[in-house]
């Protein structure tokens, strides 16, 4: 069953190699894409990746990207919500149990003094990702993201393991960081950042928030706003993330209670490469976002077989009849893997 649901997802990617768009409400950890109402035929189609675009590939975008939503779904299978002027928030890349572990291998750095600001101008409490344990979990991770960064915005990105680092902000310390840009365009490509906490448990206040100026790019085709826009903030999921270019403004918004843990990368341009480690680039990345995405298939059918066992003794407690095991519509594919 297991080998089946991979191939089936094998070949899904390599169809999404050329992914489609569809518009979707406010949404984060429960994302869904439809094949028929939502999604774009492969006939119309567009691949991101293609430079330069076409004009009907351009018109097609432009329709797919409606300013008349404010949070637009872009469907990696990689996914991801744009918030405008070149930001886009990923779905979760790393589970609810990894981060946990990642964070505790981080305090116990930093509560050891283990932290450096790296020399840089604008300086905060980082620990090296290269330091930890568990580091090659956290890279899978960024491969994951890399491949959607790609999917999104036709760019291949890498970035130097040995520069990535945890932000540690908290309240009693660092609580934020003060505006700023990381680099510009030329220099570098996006700038990933990976949040390990949950928002609503683990401290008040933080997140990023973006302040667009008038010239800046209001969508992926280069228009610009008439006004200058108003600032705006995101704050992901735990085990999710935010991508935006370099030059754009922004801040660590100030924690006042608690501590908030942030990978941070700074990609660069993966173009340059050759064509061996181009290829074998594109190769990592994939296989990274498809180990998430069996993984976060996996854990569904966990969470669908423990809900299912839950509703079946109390259906026998209660004349009130309740779902089975093979009830729930729509998960056939969990189901069979759950089964296996």
């Amino acid at each position: 069953m297991v080998e089946s649901l991979v191939s089936s997802f094998r070949a899904q990617l390599r169809l999404n190699s050329s992914p489609s768009v569809s518009a979707s409400s406010h949404s984060h950890s429960k994302t869904t894409t439809s094949s028929s109402s939502s999604s774009v035929s492969s006939s119309s189609s567009v691949s991101l990746r293609e430079q330069p675009r076409s004009e009907r590939q351009v018109e097609s975008c432009r329709k797919l990207f409606s300013e008349d939503s404010a949070r637009k779904l872009v469907s990696v299978d990689g996914r991801a919500i744009h918030h405008g002027y070149g930001v886009y928030e990923f779905p979760r890349a790393l589970s609810l149990g990894q981060t946990e572990m990642l964070k505790k291998l981080v305090d116990e750095k930093y509560d050891l003094r283990g932290w450096t600001d790296r020399g840089a101008s604008l300086s905060t409490h980082d620990v090296f990702v290269r330091d930890l344990k568990q580091k090659d979990l956290i890279y899978r991770a960024i491969d994951a993201c890399c491949y959607g960064v790609e999917k999104i915005t036709g760019n291949l990105v890498t970035y130097n393991r040995h520069e990535v680092f945890v932000i540690v902000y908290d309240a009693a310390n660092q609580p934020g960081l003060e505006k700023h840009r990381d680099g510009t365009a030329k220099a570098q490509r996006n700038t990933l950042l990976i949040t390990l906490d949950d928002s609503t448990v683990d401290y008040v206040g933080g997140g990023t928030r973006f302040f667009p100026e008038k010239k800046q790019p209001d969508s992926l085709f280069g228009t610009h706003t008439k006004a200058t826009p108003e600032p705006f903030s995101v704050q992901p999921e735990q085990g999710g993330s935010v991508v935006f270019p370099p030059d754009l403004m922004h801040e660590g918004i100030p924690i006042t209670k608690g501590r908030r843990h942030v990978i941070a990368v700074f990609t660069k341009d993966g173009s340059a490469v050759s064509f061996n480690d181009k290829q074998k680039l594109r190769k990592d990345q994939y296989e990274a976002a498809l180990n998430f995405e069996l993984e976060a298939l996996k854990d569904q059918a966990q969470k669908n077989r423990e809900g299912a066992t839950i509703t079946a003794s109390s259906s026998k407690r209660s004349p009130v009849p309740a779902l089975s095991a093979g009830g729930h519509r729509g998960q056939t594919k969990l189901k069979q893997m759950a089964a296996a």
